[in-house]
């Protein structure tokens, strides 16, 4: 809507739907936890997050947002851009929309999107809700935006090993705020609430870039033994460190067609 009325360009468009891919893609969870799971338990854990919510649970926002995406570039696809998601939420809207809010109807039914799809549009989207919605893959997004002109690679921002977790001050040291599961910490037992104190012998400190400065050092795939704190007993973890992986999507317009913005 803000690329369509003006607001933004095509460039600043593609930088926010990035961002929002890259948001999406960091978070383990949402191999463990599908959209509709999501929607229903929000109250319960989405508005509830704890320090293991990244690998745990999925955003029905963000990864909602990217499922509606990847629904408008299946039907364009499969309809020989006939048709949009334009069309099926108009469709909703004249169908249930109008005439719930006069009274006259009741809402959209749990379960007849998919047919609401068809009748509007005539492409058969059952498979990817099952998979996207009620399922945990990812939408496809590579392929479906290269359909519009549009490319999406992955890059690296960060040249520096990692630990795969994130950290928050704690007076004169570092604590762990959460840890990625798969992680160079999560492999090395290293557990959210551990204040790191040394690497190597050298001490921390309490900034997470004063750990990237002693990390750079480092080579991914070197070992370093981590001091730390766990519940006041003073722990050392050997750690293999990591590279930075690719996860910072960037997407770029090849072709004059991309700039139909889906």
């Amino acid at each position: 809507m803000s690329l369509r009325s003006g607001v933004i360009d095509q460039a600043t468009y593609l930088k926010q739907l990035a961002k929002t891919i890259t948001a999406v893609h960091a978070g383990p969870g949402r191999f463990k936890q599908s959209l509709s799971a999501s929607s229903f338990d929000a109250w319960t854990k989405y508005y509830k997050q704890d320090e293991n919510a990244p690998n745990a649970i999925s955003s029905y926002y963000a990864k909602g947002s990217l499922v509606a995406l990847g629904l408008d570039l299946v039907i364009r696809q499969r309809s020989d851009e006939r048709f949009s998601l334009d069309d099926v939420m108009r469709a909703m809207w004249h169908k249930f929309g109008r005439q719930f809010y006069e009274g006259k109807q009741e809402g959209l039914a749990e379960g007849a999107f998919a047919r609401l799809v068809l009748d509007s549009t005539g492409v058969d989207i059952r498979a990817e809700l099952a998979q996207w919605v009620d399922g945990t893959a990812d939408v496809p997004l590579q392929t479906l935006l290269s359909t519009q002109g549009i490319e999406l690679k992955w890059v690296s921002k960060e040249h520096t090993p990692t630990l795969g977790a994130t950290f928050k001050p704690q007076g004169e040291s570092l604590a762990i705020a959460r840890v990625i599961e798969g992680g160079a910490a999560h492999k090395a037992g290293l557990s959210a609430g551990d204040t790191l104190i040394a690497c190597d012998g050298l001490r921390i400190g309490n900034s997470a870039q004063a750990l990237k400065e002693l990390l750079a050092a480092y080579q991914p795939g070197d070992m370093v033994t981590l001091t730390c704190f766990r519940d006041d007993v003073l722990q050392s973890r050997p750690l293999t460190l990591a590279s930075a992986p690719a996860a910072t999507c960037e997407l770029k317009a090849l072709t004059p067609q991309a700039d139909q913005t889906p």
